[in-house]
Order: structure tokens, then sequence, then C-alpha cells
């Protein structure tokens, strides 16, 4: 067992150094076994309610807001090989312990940086249900389905009647309708396409909704993080520079830059996509100035659930019949998934090149 391992990978991905450190109902949760994960999932309102006096007649048609959701497991791993010569120039136990963690950390790399990728971006959809204005799960090497990343969970595009998450029914176990009551809003984020960023005024006002809009419900709490392309990470640096600026110091001192406007803490990720210039505009990968943007996350509604044995979890150095080497892996087994998507929300098409 290598501990810094683990502090390795938080480091790198500043994401899941949030779900493991700074979320609260939410966050990173451990489990064990299994071969698919069942949790409780709040999708819709209770339409049969009815003002009455006396002897009305009430509304008997059931309804059905709660459903049971199933995740898969998605596992991911990478090897990590000694030679026999790396083994006989780093000669015994003290030799071994000073190679071992150097190999790890360098398989650990690129690993990290895929995670990274899983977790966040994800890949942008072709045709069908997958447009090229969304983004979706990517496919491993294997034909295996990746982790579902942020940019899938919560879309830019949004609104009861436009079957908009028809391809999450495989997911949730939920088939949204083409029409269907206003109930259903239950399970759209929210998402805010710029169009006042001629003015710092207008871009806080805009932060403030999009903010406002995410804190909605009986649970009245708001994001705790903002999740940020560099441009506008800057855009807020410049727009509040007047006025006073919150730094979240466990946050600092883990090496993030980061400020805290009221309840949310914003840090850079260099994995946040373009979501375009508008709702019908393709995605890309590759944050633009013009075109920046946020996600506005409530972890108490997001879940990173792993595999207690393997998180990040090096397995025992075996040695091969027609190699003279050993070799060890680093084992990820987990689940993204989002319980409650209201509360969350995308900020898009900030122009990054406000100036007064």
């Amino acid at each position: 067992m290598y501990p810094d391992i683990i502090d390795q990978v938080h480091r790198e991905v500043p994401y899941l150094w949030w779900m493991s450190n700074r979320a609260r109902a939410g966050g990173l949760m451990f489990e064990r076994g299994g071969t698919k994960l069942k949790f409780d999932i709040v999708h819709a309102e209770n339409t049969n309610r009815t003002a009455y006096y006396g002897f009305d007649n009430l509304t008997p048609a059931d309804t059905d807001e709660v459903t049971a959701g199933f995740e898969n497991w998605v596992s991911n791993a990478t090897m990590v090989a000694i030679s026999l010569d790396d083994i006989l120039e780093n000669y015994g136990p003290e030799g071994m312990m000073k190679i071992a963690p150097v190999k790890y950390q360098i398989a650990l790399m690129g690993l990290t940086g895929d995670i990274h990728r899983q977790l966040v971006q994800g890949v942008v959809g072709t045709a069908g249900a997958a447009p090229g204005d969304r983004c979706v799960a990517g496919t491993s090497a294997t034909g295996r389905t990746e982790l579902l990343p942020l940019s899938f969970l919560i879309q830019k595009t949004t609104g009861a009647g436009t079957n908009i998450y028809s391809n999450l029914d495989d997911i949730h176990s939920i088939r949204q309708p083409t029409t269907g009551p206003a109930g259903q809003a239950f399970w759209y984020n929210q998402s805010l396409l710029s169009t006042r960023s001629g003015s710092f005024a207008g871009f806080r006002a805009e932060m403030r909704n999009i903010t406002h809009m995410c804190s909605q419900g009986s649970t009245n709490d708001a994001p705790d993080l903002g999740l940020c392309d560099q441009f506008y990470y800057e855009l807020i640096e410049a727009a509040v520079d007047a006025q006073r600026q919150y730094m979240d110091v466990p946050t600092t001192d883990m090496g993030f830059d980061n400020i805290k406007l009221g309840p949310t803490t914003f840090l850079i990720d260099q994995r946040v996509p373009n979501w375009g210039a508008n709702a019908a505009a393709d995605m890309t990968l590759t944050p633009a100035i013009g075109n920046c943007g946020a996600f506005y996350l409530n972890t108490n509604w997001l879940q990173l659930v792993v595999h207690e044995l393997a998180y990040f979890q090096p397995t025992p150095w075996v040695e091969t019949i027609d190699q003279t080497a050993i070799y060890s892996k680093i084992t990820l087994k987990a689940s993204h998934r989002i319980t409650q998507r209201r509360k969350h929300g995308v900020h898009y098409a900030v122009v990054g090149t406000t100036s007064t």
C-alpha cells in the first residue's frame, strides 16, 4: 500500500478532491460488492392534488414520483511493470522501496488524466441520441462504457416536453415523455445562456441568477462548487476586483487557486468543456475566451460511489512465466451519479473579454 497515491490523485483532479474532502451528503461514497448499484430518485411532482370543500371528490389517480435507479460499475486500471534489470540495479528491500513508488507514480499519471477526463468532460456526441451539442460517456479501447461525465449529467439544453434527456433511459430507468406535466422539471438541471456579458455588473447578475435557480426546492441549499475554465475564473477575478474577495483556505492549502462567492467556491478545471455560443451550437473540448462557462454543482446531490477495495488500489506484484519482470495494477471501480438534477446548473457562452 502506498498512501501517497491517493494524495497525488486528489491534487491533480480538483473535482475529485472536492468530492472526497468537501462534499456533504453526497460526495465520495464507498461500497463493497454487487453487480449494480440501486438508489432512490425523485423525478417528478405529485399531480393529483386539488382544492376541495365539503364532499367534493378528490383525484384518485395514482402518481409515480419516486423510482429506483440502477447504475453499473465502471472499472479502470493501469499496468505497472518492473523489469529484472530494474530489480538487479536496485537490489534488496530498500531498492524496491525506492523504485516501486516511482513506477507507481509514472503509471498513475496516465490513469489520473483519463479519470479526470471521464469525470468532467467525456466526449462530444456525434449523432442520433447524442448530437454534437452535448457530451456523452466515452468508450474505452476494449469497448466498455466509461464513467458518466458532468458534461453529460448536467446539460445546457433543458425543458419539459423536449425529451432532451431521452438518452438517460438506460441509466436511471426513467422514460421522459415527449409531452408531459410541468412536474417533469424536477428532472431537468438549470441552464443559463449568457446574454448580459457586456459588463461586469451583468456578469455578476447572471452568476447570482444561476445560483438562485439552483437553490430552489425544499432543501433550500445552494451550489457549493463552481467548476470553471480559466477564462471564466479570470473574469470573476476582474469582476470582483473592486469588491471584497473571500478565499477558501483549505482549498488553497491543496494548491488550488479559488474564489469563494457566497456559498460557492470556484475552482479552475482544465477539463471543463466549451458549450458553444448558443443552445444549438456543437460543443468542443477546448475552452475559448469568447464562450467560457462553468458548472454550478451542489455536491449534496452528486455521488461518486467507489469500491472500497479498488479506489486507486495497487494489486500485489506478480511474476510472469515468459518475462523477466514483475507486474502490478492500479485499479478504480466506480460509478458517477446524480440524485437530483434540478440542484445543479451550467452557465455558458460567457464572453470572457468583458472590460467594463
